[in-house]
């Protein structure tokens, strides 16, 4: 019964709602913490790759410039100069070419005049084209070098052979004489493929390490949180106790039972219960139990009623300590004739054995109660409150040890005999 205070005191899972938001956040924190890693490992890895080819494709390609401007550089109109590529001299140049590039693992070198024409390609079968879309190449002819990094689902290498999924790292650079005319461009794409598998690799291994150390810190961190969560739920709870609970008998305080009453009288005016009982319990000659044998033994007496009254009503009865030595009884949905059952069985309850002390002879209890229902012709609990009150003062005023209010076929109980209403 005393369970009822508790589970009648609605309770939020405050607590434990904020362990598992906590859980939530600490799961979407990890999820966040591994994606925008990934893409930062991922855009520093292809900015270092793109870097490290951009260097050695502007080497390689000034370099090939300067070796070779006497059998590319050409006039074209009005004189300016401009990269050309004889046919006869395709055969040399693709020799050079190779030397050149193979060393460095590029794929392909292509030279541009200004109009985008291109001139030589280690893949002859685009001399010629003109690659007017190429965005890079417009810049490039700007005198700016650009760098690109693309996957070609199919491209010819240097020794002619097509390579498949290749991830190629292409450079557009400008082509400027000594006397600082751009005379065309030259493109070099440098495969980058195994470059950057390795550094995915070890960027997968690097997210796995960091995923398990999130892993451990958060899981750490939740175990703490769920100790201390725990704590705080239970101290909470023991809150919600002493806020609803009598601190000496530990059944229901008078400000909770007041507020039940409320509710179930509610209840019972809205059609949801047919009636409401209740037990009023008041212990006799009280006074001379405190004179007589002290304080201490009458909070015994207290104490031992109120677990007496726990013990004797039904699971989902609420006893509360109305106020001294008086306790009130709710009986939720119950009749007159179940209310006078409980009322026989807590008044024998009571008064059936002495109440044992720490010192000294155990004290004989008795007890006199007043029973009322309150039904929806009740407008305010107040009402039948005030009926099981009056019924009690008879009980007292009739020499108590009794029980007066309701009667079962015209009849009350007294002092363990039956008397007529």
């Amino acid at each position: 019964m005393h369970d009822e205070l508790v589970f009648r005191a609605h309770r939020r899972r405050g607590p434990q709602g904020l362990l598992q938001l906590f859980a939530l956040l600490s799961l979407g924190a990890i999820v966040l913490i591994m994606v925008f890693t990934g893409l930062g490992i991922t855009r520093v890895s292809e900015r270092s790759v793109i870097g490290d080819a951009e260097r050695t494709a502007v080497g390689i390609g000034r370099a090939i410039f300067t070796q070779e401007s006497g059998h590319l550089l050409g006039q074209g109109p009005g004189g300016k100069p401009m990269l050309v590529v004889s046919p006869e001299g395709l055969a040399t140049l693709d020799r050079r070419m190779t030397g050149y590039l193979a060393p460095f693992n590029m794929l392909r070198i292509k030279f541009f005049a200004p109009d985008k024409e291109i001139v030589y390609s280690t893949d002859h079968g685009i001399i010629g084209q003109k690659d007017a879309d190429n965005t890079t190449l417009g810049a490039a002819l700007t005198g700016q070098t650009v760098s690109r990094l693309t996957r070609k689902g199919s491209i010819l290498d240097l020794a002619g052979e097509q390579r498949y999924q290749v991830d190629v790292v292409e450079t557009c650079l400008p082509v400027i004489t000594p006397a600082g005319q751009i005379a065309g461009a030259v493109e070099v794409s440098v495969d980058v493929t195994p470059a950057l598998r390795q550094l995915k690799a070890t960027a997968t291994s690097s997210l796995v390490v960091l995923l398990v150390v999130l892993t451990v810190a958060f899981g750490v961190l939740c175990a703490l949180m769920a100790v201390a969560t725990r704590e705080l739920a239970d101290a909470r709870r023991h809150l919600e106790e002493m806020a609803v609970t009598d601190g000496l008998t530990t059944v229901a305080n008078r400000r909770f039972l007041m507020a039940r009453l409320d509710e179930e009288h509610e209840r019972v005016r809205r059609g949801f219960a047919d009636a409401l009982g209740l037990v009023m319990v008041d212990i006799d000659h009280f006074k001379w139990v405190n004179d007589a044998f002290g304080h201490q033994t009458g909070d015994e007496v207290l104490k031992a009623v109120g677990q007496r009254l726990r013990q004797t009503v039904r699971r989902y009865d609420l006893v509360g300590r109305y106020g001294g030595e008086e306790f009130l009884l709710l009986l939720p949905n119950t009749g007159a004739a179940e209310v006078q059952a409980v009322a026989e069985r807590v008044w024998a309850a009571i008064r059936g054995t002495p109440v044992a002390r720490d010192a000294g002879e155990p004290v004989a209890v008795t007890a006199s109660l007043g029973l009322a229902v309150a039904t929806r012709e009740d407008r305010e609990p107040a009402m039948a409150l005030a009926r099981a009150d009056a019924a009690l003062y008879r009980a007292k005023h009739s020499g108590r040890d009794r029980i007066c209010g309701l009667a079962t076929a015209g009849r009350q109980r007294s002092g363990g005999r039956e008397e007529a209403v």
